[in-house]
């Protein structure tokens, strides 16, 4: 085996120690050496006894870090309004670079770091985890080989309860922008579920290494939860190649349902009927194949990162690819809002697991309804509800 990558670290807490350090600072099979660790409160992470134990400097900032170190490869877990900075800083110090999903929080930051990997010549793999795993490969590659003609819609549907509490875990958690005034525009969208709808886009993007780009945005954001962003939206966009992405998300309700997903083309359909289950495509003629499951464990994503480091190739999932969700979520941002904020009288909190989660009174049937249909809701679906307004977004992915 080559000799292991010499890695810095950014986040040792939540995804940080959850995925990075849960896959790879305890196995003697990782393909990274982990030199350095930056996070203002190390003390939180799980890890950190470990860390410490291993003699390994835990640093407050990326910047003190690079002050007498240095490192091959940066992986950044740390929270949005940190990836365009840290990204920046990782690249002009000569680092190649692992951005954890979302890319970020706007276009004029997807564009400067879509730059600085250009002038750099350096590897930035930005980790939306399913476009690094063999289904997808194998999908997106018979749709570029016209194995199933035009492509004609996408649709995808996570509805995944988050308690009052997940909102009350640091200071930028469903906000528009921290208290320094840095963008962080957290949402389902731009965040937890980030991963499904910018796999849609992944997946009809024209070449193995990019994404569709939306031309056309509508969104409606909804809050039920005591945040200044929204934690439920509806989107549709069309793509410049014509096909319509639908993408249902929320963070309220106590029972999780999704990630599910169809693709309709001309000559068939391909569809995920349960988390993590098999990606199966059934042909007009009666033809069948399966992809494989819709998620894998393990590390692929960094597997990929450390293999164009060591060939001298784009990421998989390069900033290009990234910045079609950032277009479809900017866009999304501005078509629906300000947010629209439930009914107080529909909504019920509820007891479990020792935290609190809340229950919009129609709303479950409300989206289930707008996946099967493919359909935004309209007022006659709920007086509550607020028509989108078309956006024509900017493309940055150029």
């Amino acid at each position: 085996m080559s000799a292991r990558v010499k890695t810095v670290l950014c986040g040792i807490g939540g995804y940080g120690a959850n995925y990075y350090l849960k896959e790879l600072f305890v196995s003697e099979e990782s393909p990274v050496e982990f030199v350095g660790f930056v996070d203002p409160a190390p003390q939180s992470s799980p890890f950190f006894e470990r860390i410490r134990e291993s003699g390994t400097a835990v640093h407050a900032s990326l910047e003190e870090f690079y002050e007498s170190n240095e490192a091959e490869l940066a992986i950044l877990a740390s929270p949005i309004q940190f990836h365009c900075p840290q990204t920046l800083l990782a690249l002009s110090r000569g680092s190649h670079v692992l951005c954890e999903k979302p890319l970020c929080a706007g276009l004029e930051e997807a564009e400067r770091m879509i730059a600085a990997r250009r002038e750099s010549g350096l590897v930035l793999a930005v980790g939306y985890q399913r476009s690094y795993i063999e289904s997808t490969r194998r999908f997106k590659a018979d749709i570029l080989a016209g194995e199933w003609g035009r492509p004609v819609s996408a649709r995808t549907m996570t509805l995944w309860p988050r308690s009052r509490q997940y909102y009350r875990r640091n200071g930028w958690a469903g906000r528009i922008a921290d208290d320094r005034g840095r963008a962080v525009l957290d949402s389902p969208v731009n965040n937890a579920t980030a991963h499904y709808l910018h796999h849609m886009l992944y997946v009809l993007g024209d070449s193995p290494k990019r994404s569709a780009v939306p031309e056309e945005v509508e969104a409606q954001l909804y809050r039920a939860h005591d945040i200044e962003n929204y934690d439920t939206a509806v989107l549709r966009c069309r793509t410049s190649a014509g096909a319509e992405v639908f993408f249902v998300t929320t963070h309220t309700g106590t029972v999780q349902q999704g990630p599910v997903f169809e693709f309709i083309f001309e000559r068939g359909r391909v569809t995920c009927d349960r988390p993590g289950g098999e990606v199966v495509g059934e042909w007009s003629d009666g033809r069948r194949r399966s992809y494989g499951p819709a998620d894998e464990p393990g590390c692929a994503k960094v597997l990929d990162t450390v293999a164009a480091i060591r060939e001298g190739r784009e990421s998989l999932c390069g900033p290009e690819a990234a910045a079609g969700h950032t277009v479809c979520m900017t866009a999304a941002q501005e078509s629906g809002s300000p947010p629209v904020e439930l009914p107080r009288q529909l909504v019920r909190e509820v007891e479990d697991r020792e935290q609190q989660w809340l229950e919009v009174e129609g709303l479950e049937e409300l989206l289930l309804g707008a996946y099967r249909s493919a359909r935004l809701p309209d007022p006659g679906d709920a007086p509550w509800v607020k028509p989108a307004r078309i956006v024509r977004p900017e493309n940055c992915a150029k």
